[in-house]
């Protein structure tokens, strides 16, 4: 390690006691005791969130006789353990609010009809209804009710998901003025063909940035969740974007819009540990923390929503703590720092990397005092990093922030590999021979008359003729990141599959909680939760790692407590 670390005035060497926890189990997420959750949907009640689960009280073992559904108040990050019981068989579905003493759901279930519920005002009991839509009213070609979406305004409306005989979904619209006899309609949407949904979910979204009202389409399958965002008429959705669901490790994606018009997803997060395992430790499954939706460029974002800030209790919680360390061919054990633990909030961003061959950056979590286990994020610089474009005769200016003397005979694809290996390098000029007119834009490394490569950040743009210079734009800045799970645990039966991040720009947001890790990436362009199981009770230490590479860390922490 080289440098010096900075902290802010609040945090002094030593005087850190974050406290790592023994207890293994997750505090901070919605689980049944002694039994097995997933698959939830969340309804906006009054001034209250009601979080409903697919849940099976009585055994780990998610059989499909025993699944019935659960309520949990306190939405979105402080639960009860009071529960409701659906009579099963039951199904993915979503509720709407009756009248002003009722709920009502709709949910696919008994071989695929879609069967009328109701709830007791005390939320304590459901009752099952009939049948109220089935296959026959779908649209010739398609059979098979997987999955409903449901809001009302004047009329109750149901985007029902279904799918043909060669595995295409699609969404048919349904109507209804009392619940009971509904409309069929058409065909709203058609999805790709990544597989047949198991959950739907269809929300108004407004651009913070341009006011268009825009309708969002989610909708989970075996394969992947997929994400639809276009204009809806009433009767037809326009597409105009769509892909896969950042992080699609989540499963069962239903989202929500809150009282304040925010839309809001959960997800289950699955077991990844053998049924035998899972029963000796009492619970299966769990509820994800919740993200928010934003869409921005086109594409669909899923950061952590501002409520899981509560988790960071005034008084309890300890942070946030913020260093810098610059580690340069070696690690950094922030228990140094007694920064430790398995419940815990890190925001690490990354900058100023440089890589030797196979080399790599990241943070390890955690991790025994024998190093006989731990769980690595693992970085590396993008190895397919190209110039988009390269611009004769032309000077990009802005965001200087380095400047090299490059060896006579260097030429603009030299200059492009410097940038690629930096992560803050978002566009190059290589200028041969550098102008004197250059000396002034910033430290001045260059001898004029000589070639050199002017790295910059994402603000520089192409301004003006130059004779001597190549600019370029590259997908420089970015690394390739992956969870390495082949030291998590020393029990085989977990899975110790990689968990693949994609391209990482700077940021990883990662938030610990006994045996899940959910992560969000660059503000949500992945947001997804995974499983670990370490065996060793002192398993809580965290490490940043350069490992034939250099790079300079940023560090946010805070331990976090359930309330």
């Amino acid at each position: 390690v080289h440098g010096e670390f900075k902290m802010a005035a609040v945090l002094l060497l030593g005087l850190l006691s974050l406290t790592a926890a023994a207890d293994p189990l997750a505090q901070l997420h919605y689980r049944v005791p002694g039994g097995w959750v997933g698959a939830p949907g969340v309804l906006p009640d009054r001034d209250s969130l009601l979080l409903f689960t697919q849940c099976d009280s009585q055994s780990t073992d998610p059989a499909p006789e025993k699944v019935g559904w659960c309520l949990a108040q306190g939405c979105p990050v402080a639960f009860s353990n009071t529960t409701a019981i659906l009579p099963p068989p039951a199904g993915p579905g979503s509720s709407v609010r009756l009248n002003a003493s009722a709920l009502a759901g709709l949910y696919s279930c008994d071989g695929g009809l879609c069967r009328a519920v109701t709830v007791d005002p005390a939320y304590a009991r459901w009752s099952k209804g009939p049948a109220v839509i089935t296959p026959r009213q779908l649209p010739s070609g398609y059979a098979a009710i997987l999955g409903v979406a449901l809001w009302a305004d004047t009329l109750f409306h149901a985007l029902v998901a279904t799918c043909s005989a060669g595995g295409k979904p699609a969404f048919a619209l349904f109507n209804s003025t009392d619940f009971v006899t509904w409309a069929s309609g058409p065909i709203v949407a058609v999805g790709t063909d990544i597989g047949c949904p198991s959950s739907v979910s269809f929300f108004p979204y407004v651009d913070a940035q341009t006011g268009d009202q825009l309708q969002v389409l989610l909708y989970s399958t075996p394969s992947g969740s997929v994400w639809n965002v276009g204009t809806f008429d009433g009767a037809r959705f326009t597409l105009q974007g769509s892909g896969t669901a950042p992080g699609t490790v989540l499963n069962s994606l239903t989202a929500f819009t809150d009282n304040i018009g925010r839309a809001l997803v959960y997800g289950a997060i699955a077991e990844e540990r053998s049924a035998e395992t899972a029963a000796a430790a009492g619970w299966a499954g769990a509820v994800s923390l919740p993200r928010e939706v934003a869409v921005a460029g086109g594409g669909l974002l899923l950061p952590f929503a501002s409520d899981v800030a509560m988790l960071r209790v005034a008084g309890q919680s300890r942070g946030p703590y913020v260093f810098t360390p610059f580690v340069d061919h070696g690690s950094y054990d922030l228990s140094a720092l007694t920064l430790f633990g398995r419940h815990i909030e890190l925001i690490v961003t990354i900058s100023q990397a440089t890589f030797d061959p196979d080399g790599y950056v990241g943070l390890s979590v955690l991790g025994a005092s024998d190093g006989s286990e731990f769980t690595l994020f693992k970085l590396t610089s993008l190895a397919e990093c190209k110039a988009q474009d390269l611009y004769n005769h032309t000077d990009f200016q802005g965001d200087d922030f380095d400047n090299v003397k490059m060896a006579a005979g260097s030429t603009a694809r030299d200059c492009q590999a410097l940038c690629c290996s930096n992560a803050q390098c978002h566009a190059f000029t290589f200028a041969n021979p550098n102008p004197d007119m250059f000396t002034g834009r910033a430290q001045f490394n260059c001898v004029s008359g000589q070639p050199c490569c002017w790295l910059k950040g994402p603000g520089a743009t192409p301004s003006g003729q130059c004779d001597v210079c190549t600019s370029g734009f590259t997908n420089g800045g970015e690394y390739n990141a992956v969870v390495d799970r082949t030291h998590s645990s020393l029990d085989p039966s977990p899975a110790s599959t990689p968990v693949a991040l994609g391209k990482v720009a700077k940021e990883l947001h990662v938030i610990i909680d006994g045996s899940i890790v959910e992560v969000v990436v660059d503000g949500g362009t992945v947001s997804t939760a995974f499983r670990v199981y370490p065996t060793h009770a002192d398993a809580s230490a965290i490490s940043l790692v350069a490992s034939g590479a250099s790079v300079l860390f940023n560090v946010q922490a805070w331990e976090l407590v359930a309330g």
